[in-house]
């Protein structure tokens, strides 16, 4: 994931990791789930450390997303909610 692409071999080993440490593949589907968000929210956290966020940022978001097997829509709910919690209107 280092570089920002979750690729079929790199999703086949963490599931081969997952089923070793016994975890079922519906908990493997939340961890991912959730990784995935943790890994946005903190490039949106960043895209606005200067307190906006700009166009081109928002497009590596989406292409970060999109990347790790989020979409848009995704990344707009992610969005929201940061805002929503760091009082950004």
């Amino acid at each position: 994931l280092t570089d920002e692409q979750l690729d079929a071999a790199e999703q086949e080993k963490l599931s081969t990791f997952g089923a070793c440490l016994g975890i079922t593949p519906e908990r493997q589907e939340e961890l991912k789930a959730y990784a995935q968000k943790h890994i946005v929210t903190g490039a949106i956290q960043q895209a606005y450390a200067d307190g906006a966020l700009q166009a081109d940022e928002k497009e590596d978001l989406i292409n970060l997303a999109k990347g790790i097997g989020l979409d848009g829509e995704e990344v707009e709910r992610l969005e929201i909610k940061y805002r929503k919690r760091m009082g950004i209107v």
